[in-house]
């Protein structure tokens, strides 16, 4: 697996709170099957979540040599999850935030419970100006809970998903859960990631029984392409295909299919 979502970066925000615990949670990841990771802490603007590249560069490169002498032979990158402004473009051009290994691809989140009314208006700045928006969890969102359709027109619009192991196996709840395996059923997942904070949370034990539990509704190849390929490809810069969008329906009792 390639996970590219994780908060393992070293007393930075509410992420891992020591250089131990990094090398512990990544020798976990490693000894269930992580090949490569992307370290993603927080960037919320005004807020103490800020740590520009420069500061987040100096940890990463300290955890990369903590890594050698463990000899934990795990690839490691740095991205960021971004919490969503009207100004990204300016973060990323200030060097206040990066992309995932420096690619074309931004990973960002939303409020948890509330609209953010220009996301459509970031989304197309973004594509216009050659990025490519990775929503983090898009199955947590009360928005999406509510109204799935609205999953639809971001993916017409060019952005991505990634979903959390933990909501797959209804750590945030049951509606949480349903929409995972709503979107599953109509092919919209890209990657499938651990957000890992600390030790105690880490989801990596079930990544040997995620494969299977997931062929219940996707195919071999399907997993593949979220646990692995697409993953690759965002690490190498390069192009995800897009899928044919499966249209929701509706059913008499009000649930979405």
């Amino acid at each position: 697996m390639i996970d590219i979502h994780s908060h393992i970066l070293p007393e930075i925000d509410d992420g891992s709170n020591s250089l131990s615990e990094s090398i512990e949670i990544i020798r976990k990841a490693y000894n269930s099957g992580v090949t490569d990771l992307v370290l993603t802490p927080h960037f919320i603007l005004g807020s103490s979540y800020n740590a520009n590249n420069k500061v987040k560069t100096k940890l990463f490169n300290s955890l990369k040599k903590e890594i050698k002498k463990e000899k934990l032979p795990i690839n490691l990158y740095l991205g960021n999850e971004v919490f969503i402004e009207t100004n990204i473009l300016d973060l990323i051009k200030t060097g206040e935030i990066t992309t995932l290994n420096n690619s074309k691809y931004l990973l960002f989140e939303l409020p948890m419970h509330n609209e953010f009314k220009q996301l459509k208006q970031v989304v197309f700045e973004l594509k216009l100006n050659g990025y490519i928006p990775v929503l983090a969890h898009p199955e947590r969102y009360s928005l999406f809970k509510k109204n799935p359709q609205l999953l639809l027109e971001l993916l017409e619009q060019g952005a991505l998903f990634q979903c959390n192991i933990s909501s797959f196996y209804g750590r945030h709840g049951k509606e949480t859960k349903q929409l995972f395996i709503l979107m599953l059923k109509h092919h919209m997942i890209h990657f499938i990631s651990s957000d890992t904070h600390h030790i105690e949370d880490t989801i990596y034990d079930k990544l040997n029984n995620l494969k299977q539990d997931l062929k219940k509704y996707i195919s071999e190849e399907e997993i593949k392409e979220i646990l692995e390929i697409n993953a690759r490809k965002v690490l190498e810069n390069k192009k995800i295909e897009e899928r044919e969008l499966v249209p929701f329906k509706k059913t008499i009792f009000g649930k979405w299919k």
